[in-house]
């Protein structure tokens, strides 16, 4: 007597589960992507905490925009109104490299940075990294870009970035923004609260790249290091600093964020088998 097909369906149910999670697991490709919007519910990147600095996800009416399936197509946005704001990352399993696209509209906070907690206690630390910055995109100074770079200049007096830091000015007359790099002494750091002029400052270098636009969003990306990145339950904790919207001045601001994609890269299976036989 041949199964009936309700005990067929009980049968292959669970198969199919198993083999659709263990291919999650395996992450056979070596890239694992997944796409969060707000209002969503995802089983790797939880909503954007705590409550009290954010609003209600809103829906956009958008027919016939289309994402790839792993991008989601929700089409939300979610206003933020205090800050820090932060989420969780669930990763499967052990990645090597991780990047996170941020989709958002920003109206008045001039610098966004966003990172994964790196240490953990009441002096909280968060590998901290550039989402935009309209102190320099918005600058009226002559503007050299290469290699992640960015040199402002009062008046064009350097041909290229490479010949600043060769011979750089006095370090009273600069500022910096996320270098890394040795500068002379005196350099101060870019701030909002920095007045260039009232501090004689003619020229300013940052590690910073201007974010792109897609549809009206602006698109910036920053880094985890799995190395470095603390994990906490299986989780990452991401924080998001958009200073300003907690206490906005007048005419106010506002930050509004779209969508995250997270991209988590591995050896694929087929590098993995051949390390593991020796091939």
């Amino acid at each position: 007597m041949s199964p009936r097909p309700f005990q067929i369906l009980i049968i292959a149910v669970p198969i199919a589960i198993f083999g659709w999670l263990g291919w999650q697991f395996l992450v056979p490709t070596g890239t694992f992507r997944v796409s969060w919007e707000p209002g969503e519910r995802s089983a790797f990147v939880d909503p954007l905490r705590p409550d009290q600095r954010v609003q209600a996800p809103t829906p956009l009416a958008q027919p016939g925009r289309a994402f790839p399936p792993w991008q989601g197509g929700n089409l939300a946005a979610q206003a933020v109104v205090g800050d820090p704001v932060y989420t969780f990352v669930h990763p499967l399993r052990r990645f090597d490299a991780v990047t996170v696209n941020v989709w958002f509209k920003d109206a008045g906070v001039p610098i966004v940075e966003a990172g994964a907690l790196t240490k953990p206690g009441p002096d909280e630390q968060y590998d901290l990294q550039p989402l935009e910055n309209t102190l320099i995109d918005d600058s009226p100074w002559h503007r050299l870009d290469a290699d992640g770079l960015v040199l402002l200049q009062r008046t064009p007096t350097y041909a290229s970035i490479a010949d600043f830091l060769a011979h750089p000015p006095a370090g009273s007359r600069m500022a910096q923004y996320r270098y890394d790099g040795l500068l002379p002494a005196g350099a101060s750091r870019l701030l909002p609260s920095l007045d260039l002029d009232a501090a004689g400052i003619d020229f300013v270098i940052a590690r910073y790249a201007t974010p792109r636009t897609v549809d009206g969003w602006t698109v910036a990306t920053f880094t985890v290091n799995p190395k470095t990145a603390l994990r906490q339950n299986g989780a990452w904790k991401i924080v998001l600093s958009v200073p300003g919207v907690a206490n906005p001045p007048l005419p106010p601001i506002s930050f509004v964020i779209h969508r995250m994609d997270v991209t988590m890269t591995r050896p694929n299976l087929a590098d993995t088998l051949k390390t593991l036989l020796h091939v």
